[in-house]
């Protein structure tokens, strides 16, 4: 479903079991989104070499975009096929603010997971950011997809039974399920990204992100739309509260 009828039904965006209320989308957001556009654009002036806005960025990405996905469906081999996954979510992540730092983060009970980059809040992990694959090149559920060795980095640890349970199931139990939980998941496939917080989990509320609709139909208030949401800054800024 999109988002509401109310809200202008964002293109290529989902609120799932209503993620955000109804009330907000349709009566507030539009006003924080205008005040976050409006800082991206003196951000984007103050600085030495002025830089395109995180929403502009975004939309800039649709040929890039599009090319990754021909390439990735014409290529059979797994490692290949996640050298250029891994390589348009670099693209995606920094047009969006996030550093890029792909590893193994290793859990509590000596196991790892694949990342692609964190964030630090008060000594913790704030954000994680995973990036799934599919062999198949299908656009299921990316939570239903599992790891796969291949997405490892550097030599493959112990990985135990994280090989066995769905990212779904490894957010819940291990990411938000810490002693320390982290407090957001960003997980990106090669068609979505989803974006989960710790509290709404537990009703399984989330944001989706289509890749193909978003991008292939560049809908200006859409692009702002999701740079707000998924934007580092909204997320774990480096000081004072997010727009989340």
């Amino acid at each position: 479903m999109p988002i509401t009828e109310s809200a202008g039904a964002f293109v290529g965006i989902r609120n799932e079991q209503e993620f955000y209320s109804d009330h907000y989308l349709a009566e507030i957001f539009d006003q924080d989104l205008k005040k976050a556009a409006g800082q991206w654009r003196k951000d984007a002036v103050d600085r030495d070499e002025p830089r395109q806005t995180p929403d502009a960025a975004l939309g800039g990405l649709k040929d890039e975009y599009f090319q990754f996905r021909d390439e990735f469906s014409a290529e059979r081999d797994d490692r290949k096929r996640v050298e250029l996954q891994r390589g348009w979510f670099r693209k995606l992540l920094t047009a969006l603010g996030h550093e890029w730092n792909p590893r193994n983060l290793p859990l509590v009970d000596d196991a790892e997971l694949p990342v692609l980059s964190t964030r630090e809040g008060s000594g913790r992990q704030r954000l994680v950011v995973i990036g799934t694959y599919d062999r198949y090149g299908e656009e299921g559920d990316p939570l239903a997809l599992k790891p796969r060795t291949v997405q490892f980095h550097g030599e493959v640890p112990a990985v135990g039974s994280v090989l066995d349970s769905t990212w779904g199931d490894l957010i819940s139990s291990r990411l938000f399920g810490w002693e320390h939980p982290a407090r957001w998941a960003l997980v990106l496939s090669h068609g979505q990204a989803l974006l989960l917080e710790r509290g709404k989990w537990a009703r399984n509320s989330l944001l989706r992100f289509d890749f193909p609709e978003l991008l292939g139909r560049r809908d200006e208030r859409s692009l702002k739309a999701a740079a707000a949401f998924l934007h580092r800054e909204s997320l774990a800024p480096g000081a004072g509260t997010g727009l989340l």
